[in-house]
């Protein structure tokens, strides 16, 4: 008669297969704790990753996409998005269909995407599409100066840099501020590195490691 092992350390403790006292049971057992071990480790992760995320934006939400963020915040957040990163459940993102789509940002570390020291200032939502397939992305919004408001929007292709499966270089093509289109410099580019990635969240650190955390949207996208 065969006797179970009571918890699934005992199973690995148990006889490997070459044991005629086991007769191939023992190795059936060791393989059935190894999986009920990575189930309950993968639950964990999933708990943690749910309880990160959650936590994260009611964070982005608080500090208004990083526009009133305090030190305090700006730590934590960066803590939760490091955990994350650690634990992204798309390692290719650049081959994964999930990276595609409009995302709205809810919280970056970029100056210069809050409008902070300038004149005009982002008003509602800033969204970013992303096509690999096209090797494409847009950036845009709606700016205001005092009572005037309008759209803006900047158009880049994308080239993916050798040897990398999350980084690619943004190269901008052209920008569109309400009617007027204006040709972008040939030096205006950026680096961007996808550091996680799933279906609804996505973290992004540019160039210069400024941290972007965009949600997915699945709205009608009007480009430039």
């Amino acid at each position: 008669m065969c006797v179970l092992p009571a918890t699934p350390q005992a199973a690995l403790e148990a006889p490997d297969a070459g044991s005629t006292t086991g007769s191939g049971t023992a190795a059936t057992l060791q393989q059935a704790a190894i999986k009920i071990t990575e189930q309950l480790s993968a639950k964990q992760d999933s708990a943690r990753m749910y309880a990160l995320k959650r936590r994260l934006m009611q964070l982005c939400n608080e500090v208004e996409r990083g526009a009133k963020v305090n030190l305090r915040q700006q730590e934590e957040i960066e803590e939760m998005v490091k955990e994350l990163e650690g634990m992204s459940p798309i390692k290719s993102p650049l081959q994964a269909p999930e990276i595609n789509g409009r995302w709205q940002l809810i919280y970056t570390t970029s100056a210069s995407i809050l409008g902070i020291g300038r004149l005009f200032r982002p008003f509602g939502p800033i969204y970013q599409t992303i096509s690999v397939p096209d090797l494409s992305a847009e950036n845009g919004g709606v700016i205001k100066w005092g009572p005037i408001r309008f759209s803006r929007w900047v158009k880049a292709s994308l080239e993916p840099i050798v040897g990398s499966e999350s980084e690619v270089m943004v190269r901008f093509k052209r920008f569109r501020i309400g009617f007027l289109r204006i040709p972008a410099p040939k030096s205006a580019m950026s680096e961007l590195d996808t550091t996680y990635l799933d279906s609804n969240l996505r973290i992004s650190r540019g160039g210069k490691g400024n941290i972007m955390i965009l949600l997915k949207d699945d709205l009608p996208v009007y480009g430039v």
